[in-house]
């Protein structure tokens, strides 16, 4: 009698743990579905933005943004670095380097610093006049050609036309700057060759 009534009480924990080991499994399941689905949101939600200083929105996800994004941040990037006087540099410069990319920044800080040396010493000041933006947002690459007004205190100096390319990493919502260069003489270069090339031809 003893034995059948154990064997009746073990049977019924033997039904409710296979219960309770579907209830479990279950709930694993959910729990990797719901973690998978915040995981697929922040990867491909779309923030549409209009910044305060600008007029045109741009379109912005966790790892891809559009031209206009990487157009309207390269000319504030630009300004911050190219349109300075010796009072503003600094601060200018901290803006460019809180966007900078770690592999870039140790460089990239000695680049400033001396140029920060340079303003400072000669009371130089600058201002750049952007006048064609070209972004790629498949390579995450601009390139700005302008032109340039510099001054030596109050005296003005020669303008000259500028093109500074500059690249992007972007990662989780995060723009790095990964390469702020002034490639005018390669680009003055190239168009020589093309004319060379026009004339041989």
């Amino acid at each position: 009698m003893e034995f059948e009534v154990a064997k009746t009480i073990i049977q019924k924990l033997s039904g409710r743990l296979h219960y309770m080991l579907l209830m479990s499994v279950g709930l694993l399941v959910s729990n990797i579905f719901l973690i998978f689905l915040v995981w697929w949101s922040l990867v491909h939600q779309e923030r549409i933005i209009v910044p305060v200083d600008v007029k045109e929105a741009f379109t912005v996800s966790a790892n891809k943004v559009d031209a206009s994004y990487l157009r309207q941040m390269a000319i504030f990037f630009c300004s911050a670095r190219l349109n300075i006087t010796s009072s503003n540099v600094k601060e200018n410069h901290k803006i460019v380097l809180q966007y900078t990319d770690q592999e870039l920044y140790n460089k990239f800080v000695s680049i400033l610093s001396s140029e920060e040396e340079e303003i400072i010493k000669q009371n130089i000041s600058a201002v750049f006049y952007p006048e064609e933006v070209i972004p790629d947002p498949e390579k995450t690459t601009v390139l700005i050609k302008g032109t340039m007004a510099r001054f030596v205190g109050n005296v003005p100096l020669p303008t000259i036309k500028k093109n500074y390319l500059l690249k992007f990493s972007y990662q989780n919502g995060n723009l790095k700057i990964t390469e702020f260069a002034d490639v005018s003489e390669t680009i003055e270069e190239k168009k020589v060759g093309s004319n060379e090339n026009a004339k041989i031809s």
